[in-house]
């Protein structure tokens, strides 16, 4: 088994059963985090004693595959350690997950470092960092008993990325019976100044029939959105596009 399969069985893993999946008992701090993007939703309980250790730790929520396993993988790693040493590695995850090359923290054992390696794979896709951190900042919420909710998109900018995500949702590949962005297809999505729009993309093949209308389309359905005013579409291949990148959903109505 090479690092990239062992790293994917450890996701679905984690995702398919969560560790520390519930409520703790006699908590004293807790935080709720969402993502309404993709409609990950988690609330992270813990139970510190008088040093500030992490007795015990749970989650609850729902969401996608790279979500569950994130926070799955981050309260089995969390349990035990005092709350220096957790933020120690939640900044350390944090940063890895979206620039840095691997995990420095001497605060994690090398098999500890490997299981959150296998979160890695995510930086390629923008979108799915938001999945993959959403329980590690509810986690810092938790700690420093904030009551505002986790959420991981601008409000200002929310509504229309959200908008233009709905409107892309409503193109379908030819061939298959699901949409476009849970097939996976859709790398990132941005909004400027509230009317000039960004999207990558990629197509399941370069020589996909679809391959100059499906852009076309997306741009048009971005468009649509009230108050975007451009779109600046780029067609990539680099991540190329494979299975992995579905959501749940979509590899359930595919049966995969």
């Amino acid at each position: 088994m090479n690092l990239k399969e062992l790293y994917q069985e450890i996701i679905l893993e984690h995702g398919k059963n969560p560790r520390n999946l519930g409520k703790t008992d006699d908590f004293n701090k807790d935080a709720k985090g969402h993502n309404p993007l993709c409609g990950d939703n988690v609330h992270v309980f813990l139970k510190l004693n008088g040093q500030k250790i992490v007795e015990d730790i749970s989650f609850e929520g729902s969401g996608c595959a790279i979500s569950m396993a994130s926070a799955s993988i981050m309260t089995d790693l969390i349990k035990g350690k005092n709350e220096h040493e957790a933020k120690e590695i939640v900044e350390d995850f944090l940063g890895m997950i979206k620039e840095n090359p691997e995990l420095k923290s001497e605060n994690l054992e090398e098999d500890e470092k490997t299981k959150l390696m296998c979160l890695s794979g995510v930086k390629q896709y923008p979108m799915r960092v938001k999945c993959a951190t959403l329980s590690w900042h509810t986690l810092v919420s938790a700690f420093d008993d904030k009551n505002e909710e986790v959420k991981t998109e601008n409000q200002k900018d929310m509504s229309k990325k959200e908008q233009i995500i709905e409107e892309i949702k409503k193109i379908y590949d030819p061939e298959l019976p699901v949409n476009i962005y849970e097939l996976g297809l859709i790398y990132d999505v941005t909004v400027e100044n509230e009317n000039f729009a960004k999207i990558k993309m990629t197509l399941t093949t370069p020589n996909c029939p679809v391959a100059e209308s499906l852009p076309k389309e997306v741009k048009e359905g971005a468009m649509q959105v009230e108050g975007i005013k451009d779109v600046d579409l780029e067609l990539v291949w680099d991540p190329p596009w494979n299975k992995d990148m579905m959501s749940e959903a979509a590899k359930l109505e595919l049966n995969l």
